[in-house]
C-alpha cells in the first residue's frame, strides 16, 4: 500500500477550529489558536481530522460557558528520531480524576463525574481519536492543568523531506 501523501496538520486543525466556532459561540465560548508554521505529516486526512474534531468537541463540552478553549500547534525537533508536530488542546473544565486519566481513551469509558451528567456523549470520541492517532504513528495523552481543566496532547511524526 502506498504511503499517504503529506498533509499540513495546521490546515486540518484550522479547519476543525473554524467548524467548532459556531458550536462554541452558542455557549459564549472562545477558541484561540496560534497560526503555526507548515507541519506536513503522513496520515489519512479523514482520520486525523476526525481525531482533532473529537478532542476539540470534548474540550468544548466540558468548558464552562463564557470561557476559552486553547489550541496550540508547534514543532518539536528531537536529538534522535523524527521531528514531531505537537498539538495541545486545553479546556477550562473540571479536569478528570487522576484515577481516570489512564482510562479516558478506552471505548465507552466515562468517569463517574461524567456519567452523572446528561448529554455528555457515548464515551467513544477519545477512543476513536486514540485509534486514529496511533494509526498515523503518533501518540495521544491527557493531563490535568494546574488551576483546572484538561490538556490533551497529540504528537505526530512530521513527514520527511
Amino acid at each position: 500500500m502506498a504511503s499517504p501523501k503529506p498533509v499540513d496538520l495546521g490546515v486540518i486543525v484550522a479547519a476543525r477550529v473554524s467548524d467548532a466556532r459556531f458550536e462554541a459561540s452558542q455557549r459564549a465560548l472562545e477558541i484561540t489558536m496560534d497560526t503555526p508554521p507548515p507541519l506536513p505529516i503522513h496520515g489519512e486526512l479523514d482520520l486525523i481530522a476526525s481525531a482533532v474534531e473529537n478532542v476539540l468537541r470534548n474540550a468544548l463540552r466540558f468548558t464552562p460557558e463564557g470561557s476559552t478553549v486553547e489550541v496550540q500547534l508547534t514543532r518539536s525537533d528531537r536529538a534522535s528520531g523524527p521531528a514531531r508536530a505537537l498539538l495541545a488542546i486545553r479546556d477550562r473544565g473540571p479536569g478528570v480524576p487522576e484515577s481516570d486519566l489512564t482510562h479516558i481513551f478506552e471505548p465507552f469509558y466515562r468517569s463517574a463525574d461524567t456519567r452523572q451528567q446528561t448529554g455528555t456523549g457515548s464515551g467513544l470520541g477519545l477512543a476513536i481519536a486514540r485509534s486514529s492517532i496511533l494509526r498515523a504513528g503518533g501518540s495521544i495523552s491527557a493531563r490535568n492543568r494546574a488551576g483546572g481543566g484538561l490538556e490533551v496532547l497529540i504528537e505526530l511524526p512530521l513527514a520527511r523531506g
